[in-house]
């Protein structure tokens, strides 16, 4: 058993069996960011409480996978990355992230 340890107090989540929509993607789920321009200002997406210096550069962030934190009031959701940084984000700029087996990379289980 191979597992990934995420920095968030989330519950353990296993592999999804079926895709969902992005609407449908609840806390815990493992994401993928896309759909965002190449390259996106820190200040739009990250967390108030991250690095200064990273809001002030500008981001690649298709491709940055995580696991969703929450679903904010605003209708945005936050991701812990696996980056280890914390972003908020418009539901429609996620899609599920199913990991690929041990064997090939990939984790089993994103623990906490």
């Amino acid at each position: 058993l191979k597992l990934y340890f995420a920095l968030s107090p989330v519950k353990c989540r296993t592999r999804m069996a079926a895709s969902r929509s992005s609407s449908e993607l609840g806390v815990a789920a493992l994401v993928e960011l896309h759909g965002f321009p190449d390259d996106v200002s820190g200040k739009e997406i990250l967390q108030d409480n991250e690095a200064e210096e990273l809001k002030e550069s500008r981001l690649r962030v298709n491709g940055w996978r995580g696991q969703v934190v929450q679903h904010h009031r605003d209708g945005r959701v936050l991701v812990e990355t696996f980056k280890g940084l914390r972003v908020l984000v418009a539901p429609e700029n996620l899609k599920e992230f199913t990991p690929q087996h041990p064997e090939r990379g990939g984790f089993h289980v994103a623990w906490p």
